[in-house]
């Protein structure tokens, strides 16, 4: 897991996969899996990044920022003014 959470100037770097379409938003970590985000909206004008960055920032309470898109659903975040402690105690990550 710590492979996915980086700090970064003025805040971190971490790593994700999106499931759009999903019944319900949520936002999981696993060992496994590393951080999982379910959204409802589908992957089409910008609609589910639109909501996967307000869930982030409600979650983490940081102006979280997509940093790099990758492919199949992956994505690297930038959430500035926070470390990797409080990042980890914020999404329950041991």
């Amino acid at each position: 897991m710590d492979d996915i959470i980086l700090e970064h100037e003025n805040g971190i770097l971490f790593e994700i996969s999106v499931k759009p379409n999903a019944k319900k938003q949520s936002v999981k970590a696993s060992k496994k899996k590393g951080i999982v985000v379910s959204l409802i909206n589908p992957p089409t004008g910008g609609n589910a990044n639109r909501e996967l960055i307000t869930l982030l920032k409600t979650v983490t309470g940081s102006n979280v920022s997509i940093y790099k898109t990758h492919k199949n659903h992956q994505k690297t975040l930038f959430a500035p003014d926070i470390s990797v402690r409080q990042f980890k105690h914020l999404m329950n990550i041991k």
